[in-house]
């Protein structure tokens, strides 16, 4: 009975989270997908692809294609990596591509116009507007009285 006591276990080291993808590669791959590529990081099991900063697909490998896109537009990729214990790592830098426009169709060819038939002269000529002659003299006197509030009224000079 030597009265020992027990050694102490050694405390677990913390476990640590992996390193942030390096080398992120976004390359258009016609008007439609997107393909992704980077470094794998040591110590990671899954990666989660982010496409406009959104969190959008979980992939194995160190490859995403990013299908259903829109001809002639830019899309942007950034990849987190993530371990065995599902610790994340920060996320990468993330790079942008731009998938291929859609072909422009040539335009029709235009025929031409077919030629214009000369136009006859238009002469201008005068118009005149006879109206009958009228001459028109009348006097009209108002008077307004403002004392007595009865407003105007005419007064007729003819009487």
């Amino acid at each position: 009975e030597g009265g020992g006591e027990e050694p102490t276990p050694e405390p677990e080291p913390e476990p640590v989270a992996p390193a942030a993808p390096t080398n992120v590669v976004a390359t258009a791959d016609g008007q439609n997908s997107i393909i992704v590529t980077w470094n794998a990081v040591e110590g990671a099991t899954y990666y989660i692809v982010y496409k406009d900063g959104q969190m959008w697909d979980q992939v194995n490998g160190t490859t995403y294609t990013s299908t259903g896109l829109t001809a002639g537009t830019e899309y942007c990729y950034a990849v987190q990596a993530y371990d065995a214990n599902d610790l994340e790592s920060e996320l990468s830098e993330a790079d942008c591509a731009t998938t291929e426009a859609a072909p422009v169709a040539p335009a029709a060819p235009v025929e031409p116009a077919a030629p214009v038939a000369p136009v006859a002269p238009v002469v201008n000529k005068p118009v005149q507007q006879v109206a009958p002659k009228v001459e028109v003299k009348q006097e009209v006197k108002q008077e307004c009285h403002i004392s007595d509030k009865t407003g105007c009224f005419v007064v007729d000079e003819h009487e």
